[in-house]
């Protein structure tokens, strides 16, 4: 079985807790996970490297608003090698980014198969959450929102022809009301077989809500 995931939504839309679910199940998601913080206690399952590569796509310091994709060479050498150790590590691994909204493309050249998980929260409840984390550095709820909506019209023009075989869509608040299900759900798109630690691996206490 190959099974390459692609996990992408909005920061602070779940993305965290839907990957942990994909990790529970048995995906190989790197071995230089950044580490949970506060406002992540159980961990955020986004490789380093992957986050690294993302913010050379669109330009360091753009994340809030990327204007571009850049394919430079040096940019797609390095994604290739972090693909083939994910493809050397094993046949089912996932990567999670909310930049993936935005350069899901340049995954789509290098990588023959994808299968992506889009994960949906409302817009104004993570705009709140993304404005509440980035308070210190002056972000205001609009600018929280703005952010978060540019990314949602990246993520559903990205996956919009995607055939349900390849692609999955979840919401983050009935992920929430019955974690089970969820899990039940990811496994069964993913095709393997649901296991206990992935139905209890969302905890509704952790929701991003500030």
């Amino acid at each position: 079985m190959e099974k390459r995931i692609i996990i992408l939504g909005p920061h602070r839309s779940g993305t965290s807790a839907i990957a942990k679910v994909v990790y529970e199940l048995g995906a190989w998601m790197g071995d230089r996970l950044l580490k949970p913080s506060l406002s992540n206690p159980l961990g955020y399952f986004e490789d380093e490297r992957i986050v690294s590569v993302n913010n050379r796509i669109l330009g360091r310091g753009n994340w809030q608003a990327p204007l571009r994709i850049s394919r430079s060479p040096d940019i797609i050498r390095a994604l290739t090698e972090i693909i083939g150790e994910f493809n050397d590590k094993s046949d089912f691994w996932a990567m999670k980014d909310p930049r993936f909204c935005f350069t899901l493309p340049v995954m789509r050249e290098l990588v023959e198969r994808v299968y992506t998980i889009a994960v949906h929260r409302d817009p104004f409840s993570s705009a709140e959450s993304l404005a509440s984390r980035h308070m210190d550095r002056g972000m205001s709820k609009r600018h929280a929102l703005y952010t978060t909506l540019s990314y949602i019209e990246r993520m559903i023009s990205n996956t919009n022809n995607a055939s349900n075989d390849y692609h999955l869509d979840i919401s983050y608040e009935r992920s929430l009301s019955d974690p089970a299900d969820a899990a039940r759900k990811i496994a069964g798109f993913i095709g393997v077989p649901v296991t206990e630690s992935a139905e209890r691996a969302i905890d509704p206490s952790l929701s991003h809500r500030m």
